[in-house]
């Protein structure tokens, strides 16, 4: 049983050192419970991993997309070049001037836009990544901690139908 700064009373660990039989009291100064947690010990580091792995790859596979529409972007900007200059010398200035004026008004410039992933993503990457931890890494984080082999079986708690 843990202590943590104080907060379980000496009445309440005599009563749980006496019903569960776990004689270890482990004072645990505060902001530093995070020592004692199976999964700050053991797991936290590979899900976590896991899941940045998965958020990069996100990131590639949109930038790899915008990448591929630069070269369908350049291919355009040069094919509309290539119609302003029949313009100009094809057409009278002042229509060469407004033809000019709306080709250059398809010449738009896209910046890349990040597209967050969504919960249905989110969702996904956190149990793939889960179910990638091997059952070794969760149990050794219990190990670790000291509470793998302590087992106690739950009370029955009485309700209000047994008092009647």
């Amino acid at each position: 049983m843990l202590e943590v700064a104080g907060r379980i009373e000496r009445p309440i660990s005599a009563y749980l050192q006496a019903k569960v039989g776990f004689a270890g009291i482990l004072e645990v100064p505060p902001r530093y419970t995070y020592v004692c947690q199976p999964a700050d010990i053991s797991w936290n580091k590979p899900l976590k991993a896991r899941l940045r792995a998965q958020w990069i790859e996100c990131l590639r596979s949109q930038l790899v997309e915008y990448r591929a529409g630069e070269i369908r972007r350049k291919k355009q900007q040069v094919q509309l070049q290539h119609e302003i200059d029949r313009a100009r010398k094809e057409l009278v200035q002042k229509k060469a001037d407004i033809e000019v004026e709306r080709l250059r008004a398809l010449l738009t410039e896209e910046p890349f836009v990040l597209t967050p992933p969504n919960r249905v993503d989110i969702t996904e990457w956190i149990s793939t990544s889960w179910g990638d931890l091997s059952i070794e890494t969760i149990v050794s984080g219990f190990a670790k901690v000291g509470i793998l082999t302590y087992t106690r079986v739950a009370e029955a708690m009485p309700t209000d139908d047994a008092a009647s």
